[in-house]
């Protein structure tokens, strides 16, 4: 039961209460150490990582998630694999990490396409086009706006439209593409 509450609390929602999840995802990590639930774990680390990235304490939230891809690598839980790999490129992005970044959100639009996956396969594509933003890679974040567009629309994905259109508008406004920059970020 303290599981089920941590995510809603950890995730930007109407709900958003970070110092209520950080409580009970101390209590349900002890908890699943002393059961040997290692899944359960896994998914409680997941959660560390989402509440430490979204109070701005990446570090912290680095190395809960590399201890939560430890675990469900060694567990084979490739759905989440996924989301910890795509959770840690945010992070790493944010500590300048880029290559670190990079590498996993391309492992987890690997198994996104692997799950079939599409809306988070289109937001892992739109983590890496932001890393391409990031480290002025224009050809390269283009390509990966491209695709996470077109997955995005063929779902009706708002979510996933808003954010890749965000990310390459600063693109097209750094190639003095002002129209186009102008016009991305205000269908973001």
């Amino acid at each position: 039961s303290l599981m089920a509450q941590i995510t809603p609390l950890a995730t930007v929602t109407a709900v958003f209460n970070p110092g209520k999840a950080e409580i009970l995802a101390e209590q349900a990590l002890q908890l699943a150490q002393t059961l040997g639930d290692q899944i359960a774990e896994a998914k409680i680390l997941w959660n560390q990582l989402i509440i430490y990235r979204n109070i701005n304490k990446a570090a912290q939230a680095i190395v809960c998630g590399q201890r939560a891809l430890a675990l469900v690598r060694q567990l084979h839980l490739p759905e989440q694999m996924a989301f910890v790999l795509h959770d840690l490129g945010y992070c790493f992005a944010f500590k300048a990490d880029f290559k670190s970044a990079m590498a996993s959100f391309l492992e987890a639009s690997e198994l996104w396409r692997e799950l079939s996956n599409l809306p988070m396969l289109g937001d892992s594509l739109t983590g890496a086009c932001l890393v391409c933003v990031f480290t002025g890679e224009y050809d390269a974040a283009i390509t990966f706006f491209e695709e996470a567009l077109q997955i995005s629309q063929s779902i009706d994905s708002l979510w996933g439209l808003a954010g890749c259109r965000h990310n390459i508008g600063y693109v097209f406004g750094d190639c003095g593409e002002m129209e186009r920059a102008i016009f991305e970020m205000e269908e973001s």
